[in-house]
């Protein structure tokens, strides 16, 4: 018995230092951390909200340059199931653009509207559709 609690004893008193010690195989760079978290936290942030609206059969918004440039937009249903016929994007050069949507946008579903490869400032955006009871949707801002 006395045998059994000077080995329980040595290995308590050894289990710590063990412990202690650094792998030499572990290469803990915290930077490469810091990057990884960055690049996530920009994935995040490609997408600034810009406006909730109650779909009717036609809402505008005015959005305006102080918002910044913008590679696309995209639609995010907030509540209900509207379903959206088309959108047209006013931008800061006067020029229009209609982009066809024609399908049902289910809550929580998304539908992408690219701008051809270019960052332009967006003055207002129009959607033309058909709503169920109560639907809203979000349009957000692609960087």
């Amino acid at each position: 018995m006395k045998k059994l609690a000077f080995i329980t004893g040595v290995l308590m008193s050894i289990a710590p230092v063990t412990q202690a010690q650094p792998w030499r195989g572990d290469t803990y760079d915290h930077h490469d951390y810091d990057r990884r978290t960055d690049e996530g936290a920009r994935q995040t942030s490609r997408f600034v909200p810009l406006a909730a609206i109650d779909i009717t059969r036609k809402e505008t918004v005015d959005i305006g340059s102080q918002a910044g440039t913008f590679l696309g937009l995209r639609l995010r249903a907030l509540r209900g199931a509207p379903y959206v016929d088309f959108m047209t994007v006013r931008f800061a050069n006067g020029e229009q653009q209609h982009y066809d949507i024609r399908r049902r946008v289910g809550r929580g579903e998304i539908v992408d509207v690219p701008f051809d490869g270019a960052h332009r400032y967006v003055m207002a955006v129009t959607v033309h559709g058909r709503p169920d009871r109560w639907s809203q949707i979000q349009v957000l801002g692609m960087r």
